[in-house]
């Protein structure tokens, strides 16, 4: 039997009819990969918090049949601050849903990891005011690293339209678009490393990049998924969202 040892971000767990747990986990290695966490249901498990949505570990697993198996974790960053305030919550959310629908499994992709733990490092230490902001760099770095990035004309246009049939920003056709809006998502979309800035155009940016990946993916889960952030109560459920992160 032999042991392979990575470090991997949980993305979100599910329970088994025991006391263990399988876990969603994004590796440097092996990708996207579901892993056996045993015995962590227990109320003597010192292991439980490890489980939780958006924890950055260093594992050792081994490999029984088609499951993985965890033997050794070592927890590196839970990523605090982002499971404290809403709207850094709602970012979590998505980013747990776009980790989900859109990365297969067992594919590795180092460059969708690191980006993950750039972004929620940012995240972790900005002011809630700029958790959009985030979400957008993310958005658009990660459609670039899956192969399906939003285009943007290589001249400023003189008119700005948006379509999936041109892959997003275009001088042809579409939905007329904002200049600043434009100015903006560009400026996002060529930043190297998230930093602080001011957005009048967040809501709208993000409108988009919603609507090219429902289009683009032919995604009615994500749809869904958009039409449930939208029902949320900030006050009513804030607590639910910190335990399903926490479990």
């Amino acid at each position: 039997m032999g042991y392979i040892n990575v470090y991997g971000l949980t993305i979100t767990a599910f329970p088994s009819k025991d006391s263990d747990r399988y876990v969603v986990i994004l590796t440097d290695r092996l990708g996207k990969i579901i892993v056996k966490f045993r015995s962590v249901r227990s109320s003597a498990s010192k292991r439980s918090g490890y489980t939780g949505s958006f924890v950055y570990e260093k594992l050792q697993l081994y490999k029984k049949g088609n499951t993985y198996i965890a033997t050794e974790i070592e927890m590196l960053n839970d990523f605090r601050n982002t499971k404290e305030e809403f709207p850094k919550m709602l970012i979590l959310l998505y980013l747990q849903e776009l980790l989900i629908l859109l990365l297969p499994y067992e594919e590795e992709n180092l460059k969708v990891l690191e980006l993950t733990i750039e972004t929620l490092q940012f995240l972790n230490l900005i002011d809630q005011e700029y958790s959009q902001l985030a979400l957008i760099y993310y958005m658009f770095h990660l459609l670039r690293l899956l192969g399906s990035p939003i285009n943007f004309p290589k001249k400023q246009p003189k008119a700005i339209y948006f379509s999936i049939e041109n892959n997003g920003f275009n001088e042809i056709s579409g939905f007329p678009v904002d200049k600043t809006l434009y100015e903006e998502a560009l400026y996002l979309s060529k930043m190297d490393h998230p930093e602080l800035i001011k957005l009048s155009k967040s809501k709208d940016i993000i409108y988009l990049l919603n609507y090219y990946i429902i289009q683009k993916f032919e995604l009615d889960a994500y749809k869904k998924f958009l039409e449930n952030i939208e029902n949320i109560d900030n006050i009513d459920n804030i607590e639910n969202i910190k335990t399903l992160f926490a479990r």
